[in-house]
C-alpha cells in the first residue's frame, strides 16, 4: 500500500506535463541558479518559499495523473493513469485524498482496463480493487482526531509536499541547476537528498522535482526508493478552483465484495 500513498501525497503539489524522465543515476547536480528570460535568477530558498506560499493558496486540487514505476533490479515496469483529488490539512479539516486509476500497462504489454481506487477521509485509508471485487480499510487516526497525516516528522505518510520551507531544509539537502532543453518548459529544477539523520524515516533516497515558475507547483517528480526503483509522476488538467466534501474521499462498502478492515 505504501507505494500508492506516495502518489497521493504528490498530488498536494500537483502540476502538469508527462514522460517517464531521465535515469536519476545520471542527474548532474549543480548549485547554480536556474534562470528564466526576463526574470532575476531564482535560488533554492526562493523556490522553496514560493512553493510553501502556493501550498497555502491551493488547499484543494484535482488533476489527471500518470504514474510510472520502473523496477531496476528486474527490469519490470508498470504504468497507471487516472484522476486524483486532494485536500490539504487545515485547522478545521484533516488532509484527505482520493485517486481512481482506470488503466494499467505492464512492461510492453497492452493497455488494460483495471480500475483501482484509493481514498483517505482523514481517518481511514480505503483500497478498492474493482477487478477482483476486494476492499480493504486501514485505520490511520482515531475517530474525531484531526491529524496532518502528511507532515514531515509528524504524520504516518511523511513526504516533502505541501510542507513549510523550513521543514524541507531541515530534512533535505536541496540544490538546483541551470535549465536544460529536456526540462519541462518554464520550470525550475530541484534535487532533494535526505539528510543523514532523517534517512531511516523516509522511503526514498533521492527526489527530483520540476517546479512551474508561474504557479510554484511541481509539474514532474521522479523518486528513487531504497530498492533502487524509479517512480515518475506527472499531472495534467490541473484544477485548483474545486471544492470537495468529505464524501468525495470516503469509499462506500459494496455488496458482494470481499471486505477487510485493519484497526490501530
Amino acid at each position: 500500500m505504501n507505494r500508492w500513498i506516495v502518489l497521493f501525497l504528490l498530488a498536494a503539489s500537483a502540476g502538469c506535463n508527462d514522460a517517464e524522465g531521465p535515469d536519476v543515476d545520471n542527474a548532474n547536480v549543480s548549485t547554480q541558479p536556474t534562470t528564466a528570460p526576463g526574470t532575476r535568477p531564482a535560488d533554492v530558498d526562493d523556490i522553496l518559499d514560493a512553493m510553501e506560499a502556493a501550498g497555502r493558496e491551493h488547499t484543494q486540487i484535482a488533476a489527471d495523473v500518470r504514474y510510472h514505476v520502473h523496477q531496476r533490479m528486474t527490469g519490470d515496469s508498470e504504468l497507471r493513469t487516472g484522476r486524483v483529488k486532494y485536500q490539504r490539512h487545515t485547522e478545521t479539516t484533516p488532509a484527505r485524498f482520493h485517486i481512481r486509476f482506470d488503466t494499467l500497462k505492464l512492461g510492453e504489454g497492452p493497455i488494460l482496463n483495471d480500475k483501482v481506487e484509493y481514498g483517505f477521509d482523514g481517518r481511514w485509508v480505503t483500497v478498492a480493487k474493482h477487478r477482483i471485487k476486494q476492499m480493504t480499510r486501514y485505520e490511520v487516526a482515531a475517530e474525531g482526531e484531526n491529524i496532518d497525516a502528511f507532515k514531515l516528522g509528524k504524520g504516518p505518510f511523511p513526504l516533502p509536499f505541501g510542507q513549510e520551507a523550513a521543514v524541507m531544509r531541515e530534512y533535505f539537502t536541496v540544490t538546483t541547476r541551470p535549465t536544460r532543453p529536456s526540462d519541462p518548459p518554464g520550470t525550475h529544477y530541484l534535487l532533494l537528498i535526505p539528510r543523514e539523520q532523517h534517512r531511516e524515516s523516509l522511503s526514498f533516497t533521492r527526489l527530483e522535482m520540476w517546479i512551474d515558475r508561474q504557479r510554484s507547483l511541481p509539474v514532474k517528480i521522479i523518486s528513487r526508493d531504497k530498492n533502487r526503483n524509479v517512480t515518475t509522476v506527472t499531472f495534467a488538467d490541473i484544477r485548483t478552483d474545486v471544492k470537495f466534501s468529505r464524501k468525495n474521499f470516503r469509499l462506500p462498502r459494496k455488496i458482494g465484495w470481499e471486505y477487510n478492515e485493519q484497526r490501530n
